[in-house]
């Protein structure tokens, strides 16, 4: 399998957190989908250096290929050219992860309104996604707009399924 600078990898985890947003998914959509996003932003070799927002924050790791070949639910990439990867990805380094975010999640949901509350100090994996997307394209992937929900309300599902995406 290839993979590029940029590319968009999925993953079903099992997490507290891959709960929530598995239960969202089969009540929005009726099927779990991806739980995890994780961006490559660099290879060297047969190792990918993984950006993503996890427990402990926006970090950046470098995984095996052959450990995304194994873990990986899919793997996408954006239709339109995408610029300044790293320096775009390298801005959320050390943003803490955005457990609110996962909560309001799910309460909007239950409560079927929009929570739009700015939790802009924080971040989950598919905001970082979609706003890295943003960035990269110059304004011209907007997952937000798409689904018509702020960035910290969207999901692993939502960018999987994203028009901008192949």
């Amino acid at each position: 399998m290839e993979y590029k600078k940029g590319d968009i990898i999925f993953f079903e985890w099992k997490s507290f957190a891959s709960k929530i947003i598995q239960t969202y998914n089969l009540l929005k959509y009726g099927q779990k989908g991806p739980t995890h996003i994780g961006i490559i932003g660099d290879i060297q070799g047969e190792d990918v250096l993984i950006y993503e927002a996890i427990a402990k924050g926006f970090t950046k790791s470098w995984y095996p290929i052959e450990f995304l070949e194994r873990e990986q639910y899919d793997h996408k990439r954006a239709k339109l050219l995408l610029k300044n990867i790293q320096e775009n990805l390298e801005k959320y380094i050390g943003k803490p992860y955005g457990w609110l975010s996962i909560l309001s999640l799910g309460l909007s949901w239950f409560f079927r309104f929009k929570i739009d509350i700015n939790l802009s100090n924080s971040v989950i994996c598919s905001e970082a996604t979609a706003k890295f997307l943003y960035d990269s394209s110059n304004k011209k992937i907007n997952i937000a707009d798409e689904y018509n929900k702020p960035y910290q309300l969207i999901t692993p599902f939502e960018v999987y399924y994203s028009q901008f995406l192949k």
